[in-house]
């Protein structure tokens, strides 16, 4: 990392109930996020994250045959939705056109998704 480079680790346990229909029991997982950032933040090195997680599948991958695995991603910071990559934005707009920019505010989210 070097003297530029600063990093922060924040280690996490996931420990919550799983809901009866979705199989019941409990989801449970280490993560840690990994944060670099340069401390005089120059345009040509923007911060970066990493994720990673160990432990059982979430619910949502019940069609995977294994109990336990291990999730890795990393990414950086970009100014604008216009920054990303082609692929990435194409993926956005073909599946997830929500993304494509954050809500005005709390009203929209509810408008968007309902009050919960």
């Amino acid at each position: 990392a070097g003297p530029h480079q600063m990093m922060i680790n924040i280690p996490v346990f996931v420990d919550i109930p799983i809901a009866e229909e979705r199989g019941g029991g409990r989801y449970r997982a280490w993560e840690f996020y990994d944060f670099g950032v340069d401390p005089s933040f120059p345009l040509d090195r923007p911060p970066t994250v990493s994720w990673s997680r160990q432990g059982s599948v979430p619910p949502f991958t019940d069609k995977m045959n294994s109990q336990e695995a291990v999730l890795k991603f990393s990414g950086y910071r970009v100014e604008s939705y216009e920054e990303l990559p082609d692929r990435m934005r194409m993926e956005v707009e073909r599946a997830y056109p929500l993304f494509i920019g954050a809500p005005r505010d709390e009203k929209e989210v509810q408008e968007i998704f309902g009050k919960r």
